[in-house]
């Protein structure tokens, strides 16, 4: 599971676990959050019970866009990586670069 805010980028390891982190007043900068799981598919937040988050998958998939979110990211980690490595690599290995260099949220 990914999961982004602004220009923020969480990685959690289970839906679950980004729904017990998240918090509902993230969803009101609705235009900023963005949810994926692993394989690219769109999760949508919801506010549940008032005090919650429940992500729920809607259907589509956007790999690209979330390549494109994690090769933004990266140069943040302060890891020093070829720039056209990154954007050739497949979205499963930018993935395990995430949690290599920056690891899980909990």
């Amino acid at each position: 599971m990914i999961v982004t805010i602004s220009d923020d980028l969480d990685v959690f390891e289970s839906q679950e676990k980004a729904e017990r982190y998240l918090e509902p007043w993230i969803l009101e900068t609705r235009n900023n959050f963005r949810a994926y799981d692993e394989n690219g598919n769109v999760l949508r937040g919801f506010n549940f019970s008032g005090n919650a988050v429940k992500l729920v998958p809607v259907g589509e998939s956007n790999k690209e866009l979330l390549r494109n979110e994690i090769v933004r990211y990266i140069p943040r980690l302060g890891v020093s990586v070829n720039s056209d490595e990154l954007s050739n690599m497949p979205l499963e290995d930018l993935i395990k670069f995430l949690l290599k260099y920056r690891g899980l949220t909990e």
